[in-house]
């Protein structure tokens, strides 16, 4: 068989494959029902964080944690079938802004340098922003 007629069936297998992967596992995403559910998956990487008010945004794929102790929170964002939790001091925060009721945090970490996250209404978004203001140091 001609090499080129092999790179041919090679290429159209591995595609293939990947596309069958993809349909089958790849296309579930997270999302978080609950308040208890982020606190349950937050718990499992920082136990001795103790968050005192969850806010979910809006398509439940993320979501901020806030503990009585003004200097840290907690991150939680779902990526896929999977998720990502941070907890969030002045250190880890680079930047703060609301860009039309969407909450952009700039973070100090190369696997996740922005989480955008949208709130229901402004009156939350301004709370939380006020909250991470506090954390970071920074001015809304």
């Amino acid at each position: 068989m001609p090499l080129s007629i092999l790179a041919i069936l090679v290429v159209f297998g591995v595609c293939l494959i990947v596309g069958i992967a993809h349909l089958l596992s790849g296309m579930t995403s997270r999302t978080f029902e609950t308040e208890q559910a982020v606190k349950k998956r937050f718990a499992i990487d920082f136990p001795g964080f103790e968050p005192v008010d969850v806010v979910l945004s809006t398509d439940h794929k993320s979501a901020l944690l806030f503990s009585d102790r003004k200097s840290e929170a907690g991150l939680v964002i779902s990526i896929g079938a999977h998720s990502l939790t941070r907890l969030l001091s002045s250190q880890a925060i680079r930047s703060l802004n609301n860009d039309d009721g969407k909450i952009m945090l700039g973070l100090n970490d190369m696997t996740l340098p922005l989480a955008e996250i949208v709130l229901e209404d402004k009156m939350l978004t301004d709370n939380s922003m006020m909250k991470l203001a506090t954390i970071s140091g920074a001015t809304t």
